[in-house]
This record gives C-alpha cells, sequence and structure tokens, in this order.
C-alpha cells in the first residue's frame, strides 16, 4: 500500500527508498492471498508462520496465540462439536518439542496471577519480559510444587486456573523473584536464566532456605541456607587453597617497605589455617578411633 501511495505512506511515517517505480508498482499488482471466511481459518497458516516460520514472534506473543487457540477448542468443545487439543494444534504450529505445552501452561499461570491482582505483566520491573524464565521454571518439580500446582501432563491440556488458591501468595513471591515489581519497588532476583534460575531450584529445594528467602529475599543468603554445610566446607577449602597457591606463586611480588602490612594479615591466616587442620585431624582420628 505504501509502494502505491506515497501520500499514504507519509501519512503512516513510512519513509520510502528510492526504487524503480513502474518495475516495482508492477509487480504490486497481484499478490497472492488466502480468503478464509473467519480468522479462526487462519490459524493453521498463522500459526506455523510465527511459530517456526520466517517471522517468528517473541516467546510470549507465540502462549498467547496458541492460548486464545486453545480457549476457543476448549469452548467448541463445551458446546458439543469437534474440538483440537493442545497437542493436536502444537503439531499444526509446527512444534516438535513440547514448547507450546510449557508455554500455555505458564500463560495460564500468569493469567491466574492478574486475576488474583497478586502480580501484572506491565508492573514489571525491567523493561524486557523474559517469558522463559517462568515456562522454564515450571518444568521443574521444586517450581509446581512451590505453587501447589499438579506436574503438567503434556497427553491432557493444561488447567486453566491451575495454582490453587491456598499457593496465590507463593505465586505472588515467585513471580515477584523473576520479574520484579515497580509498584513494590522490587528488582527481579533472576539476573539471567543461567545460572540464576538454577540456583533459585536448589533454594526451592529447602523449606529452610525458601523461608529465608521469602523473609528476605536475598538469593545468595538463601542460597548458603540451602547449601548443607559439608559442601560449603568443602568448596571454601578446595577456593582458599587455590587463592593461595595464587599468593605463592606471586610472592616474588611482595614489597616489604609498601607493604609491610601483610605480614598481619598473614599471620592471622596462617593461625586459621592451623585451627582448621587440628580440628580435621582431630575429627579423622575420632573416625580412624571409632573404626579400630
Amino acid at each position: 500500500m505504501c509502494l502505491r501511495d506515497p501520500e499514504f505512506a507519509r501519512s503512516a511515517g513510512v519513509s520510502l527508498p528510492e526504487f524503480e517505480k513502474a518495475k516495482v508498482l508492477a509487480s504490486t499488482d497481484m499478490i497472492l492471498v488466502y480468503r478464509v471466511e473467519r480468522e479462526e481459518d487462519a490459524r493453521d497458516l498463522i500459526g506455523f508462520k510465527h511459530i517456526n516460520g520466517p517471522q517468528s514472534w517473541d516467546a510470549y506473543a507465540k502462549a498467547k496465540f496458541a492460548t486464545k487457540w486453545l480457549d476457543d477448542e476448549k469452548q467448541l468443545s463445551a458446546d458439543g462439536k469437534e474440538s483440537l487439543s493442545l497437542n493436536d494444534i502444537a503439531n499444526r504450529m509446527g512444534d516438535k518439542h513440547a514448547t507450546i505445552f510449557r508455554m500455555v501452561t505458564a500463560y495460564y499461570v500468569l493469567d491466574q496471577a492478574e486475576t488474583e491482582e497478586v502480580f501484572s505483566v506491565d508492573d514489571r520491573a525491567k523493561k524486557a519480559f523474559s517469558f522463559s524464565h517462568l515456562y522454564t521454571g515450571l518444568s521443574y518439580v521444586e517450581f509446581t510444587d512451590y505453587l501447589g500446582m499438579p506436574r503438567p501432563q503434556r497427553a491432557e491440556d493444561p488447567s486453566t486456573n491451575p495454582v490453587p488458591h491456598s499457593h496465590i501468595d507463593n505465586l505472588k513471591n515467585l513471580l515477584h523473584w523473576l520479574y520484579g515489581s515497580q509498584k513494590e519497588e522490587l528488582q527481579p532476583l533472576i539476573k539471567s536464566q543461567n545460572p540464576d534460575l538454577g540456583l533459585l531450584r536448589e533454594v526451592l529445594k529447602s523449606k529452610a532456605a525458601t523461608r529465608e528467602l521469602e523473609e528476605r529475599v536475598s538469593l545468595a543468603d538463601a542460597l548458603v541456607t540451602a547449601t548443607p554445610k559439608d559442601v560449603r566446607f568443602s568448596r571454601h577449602i578446595l577456593a582458599a587453597n587455590n587463592e593461595l597457591l595464587k599468593a605463592l606463586n606471586t610472592l616474588d611480588g611482595f614489597d616489604p617497605e609498601s607493604q609491610s602490612e601483610l605480614e598481619e594479615i598473614v599471620e592471622s591466616a596462617a593461625k586459621r589455617a592451623i585451627s582448621i587442620r587440628s580440628s580435621v585431624r582431630a575429627a579423622i582420628e575420632d573416625i580412624n578411633g571409632v573404626v579400630e
């Protein structure tokens, strides 16, 4: 339309490039068009084009389209008419990896949060909306357990309101952890899906760590609580040993005139190392004594 009508292009704010007018306009005299009676009749083509085709939508738009399609099919079923399942819809859209199923499940969760007025996509703290945080998270049992949701079954269509009312506060917490809130001045805990989503998953495995996250909203602190002490001790020892090795390899860079204060720090580190060694040896001797 813009090519054929420069006035329309100007009114639409479209800048036209220089082109060979006669040749280009001739190419637009006949355009292939698929005419359908209803929008629903074009869904196969629209869905495939924008899901796996040349003009792919973002994940949230894909989920919205598939959910609307599924809702219409559910209404047909309620009216006693032939209808499609979500698996049928996904196949028609060219989805071979159950991605549409996860997206629609997550869309219903978001829609329920909007209905319950515990979260709004428009209230998110960041401009970009990382919808994949939610639909990826819901593929983990730790996330669905926290929301009190049954595990999604791909052989069945997702539930419209999957989160029980008893867990609505948990739904609010989770979405704020993922996306933050402008109104409540909360920044999202998930800065990037990898590794933060996995770290949140580890926290949700522990009731104590989850409670700490709910109260303090610190992923780092909650992760400490979620990590067993023996694992933390091992990590700290390995990290300290690695740092000491680096210090030893750069020992020739020590300047006693300008860095004399480091002597006190070295003495303190040595005392702590000796204390740890004594405790470890004593614990091992106790074990050996029991074995003997």
